[in-house]
């Protein structure tokens, strides 16, 4: 009996509660979402760190559950964010005491640049920039999205990845807030009001449900990126966005390059071009580095002007706290990036500045670079370069020769390519 129960435990913390069949893969990912759930499982510590995130989620469709009693008319995405923010802040009470203090400043920060609730109003925000600046070239019957789901991928932007507070890093695997958003967000969304930004009011319909939760379900290109990339294809004027799945497929792409440049890139002056370059090195660069976790922390010192004067700043570079080591990210990311710009600009006359593309290709090389130096730098013992606290350095150089052959190839490959 006990051991039934203890599988049975297991399956859940696994799923989420969610299910297997949740977990179905749409687009193939390598390694798949299974084994990626396996390996983050063979921790201890992750096994921890994911119990607290199921009782997170089952916390958050009971909390749904019964604000669908409250009749409450303010607009949803609002809601969201108040009771997520809520869940998270409560399970600060489960830390250890001596890390509860910085647990709820990062919380009450996340409204600030780059954390989430942030990067989520930024989106939303950029998705709508993006329709409203391009209606002067795409004109006629023949639309990207119809007004309504314009309207609905605002909503998108400003929610997408609200599941994302309901765990650690270590808890999770990529697509953990995807399928939380659509088996346990997306049951709650019909009915509910949304305000854009503009204080149209509109109330979900299933159709509208559908098409939020298609959108939102598969937005990460994570591990999946040639397959997700060959959405781009929806984008052709011979589809019909009256259908839905072409609709979705359309949101998805837009949705992914607007979460990955921000606001730091818009169509402005006939084109998409960058018009923010701190901004498109605070987020694509920075981004990039995410996919490329290192056992290492490199110190740095940078020059900044203030009122004319010259002030050496001491920053740092703190490689462990990536998300993923995924360096094939950036290669794929360029490629997929260019192939839906193609598109944009062949079937809908949206111009693609000249330094867009190459800025990405040289985000990509930029922290390829830096990734191969710091493993060189640590490796070597060099000034500047010290592994994350805690590592016993003797354990890991077989992985970071490893890893510093695969940033190589990529970087040698990355090069070729750009000289022919």
């Amino acid at each position: 009996m006990n051991i039934e129960f203890e599988n049975n435990f297991k399956y859940e913390v696994k799923y989420l509660s969610l299910g297997e069949n949740a977990y179905r893969e749409v687009l193939q990912s390598s390694p798949t979402v299974n084994e990626r759930l396996s390996i983050l499982q063979s921790d201890p510590k992750n096994v921890e760190a994911r119990q607290q995130m199921l009782r997170a989620v089952l916390r958050l469709d009971y909390v749904l559950t019964e604000k669908d009693q409250n009749n409450d008319q303010r607009s949803y995405d609002l809601q969201l964010v108040e009771e997520v923010k809520q869940i998270a802040l409560d399970m600060v009470q489960t830390l250890p005491a001596e890390k509860q203090a910085d647990a709820l400043k990062f919380i009450n920060n996340l409204g600030e640049s780059p954390w989430l609730f942030f990067h989520l109003d930024r989106t939303g925000k950029s998705i709508v920039d993006f329709f409203e600046n391009t209606k002067q070239v795409i004109k006629g019957e023949n639309v990207l999205l119809t007004t309504r789901q314009i309207n609905l991928m605002e909503f998108v932007g400003r929610t997408h990845d609200i599941g994302k507070l309901l765990g650690s890093l270590n808890a999770q695997i990529d697509p953990d807030h995807e399928i939380i958003y659509r088996e346990i967000i997306g049951k709650h969304l019909e009915g509910k009001t949304f305000i854009t930004h503009n204080g149209r009011k509109i109330v979900f319909e299933a159709e509208d449900v559908r098409f939020i939760i298609g959108v939102v379900g598969l937005h990460e290109d994570i591990w999946r990126e040639e397959d997700f990339a060959h959405q781009a294809e929806s984008l052709k004027k011979e589809n019909n966005p009256q259908d839905i799945e072409v609709a979705i497929a359309r949101g998805r792409t837009i949705l992914h390059f607007v979460d990955i440049f921000g606001d730091a890139v818009r169509f402005q002056d006939g084109a998409m071009r960058i018009v923010d370059k701190d901004a498109f090195q605070a987020r694509f660069v920075d981004l990039f580095r995410r996919h490329i976790k290192l056992p290492i922390i490199c110190t740095k010192t940078k020059i900044i002007t203030v009122d004319g004067k010259d002030n050496q700043v001491l920053f740092f570079v703190e490689w462990f706290l990536g998300k993923v080591f995924r360096p094939q990210w950036g290669e794929h990311g360029v490629a997929g990036l260019t192939w839906t710009f193609g598109i944009l600009r062949d079937e809908w006359g949206i111009n693609i500045g000249s330094g867009l593309i190459p800025a990405v290709q040289d985000g990509v090389i930029q922290v390829l670079e830096e990734a191969e130096a710091a493993i060189i730098g640590v490796k070597k013992n060099y000034p500047g370069y010290r592994y994350q606290e805690g590592i016993n350095p003797q354990d890991l150089q077989e992985e970071l020769s490893s890893k510093l052959e695969q940033i190589k190839k990529l970087h040698f490959r990355h090069q070729s390519t750009l000289t022919t």
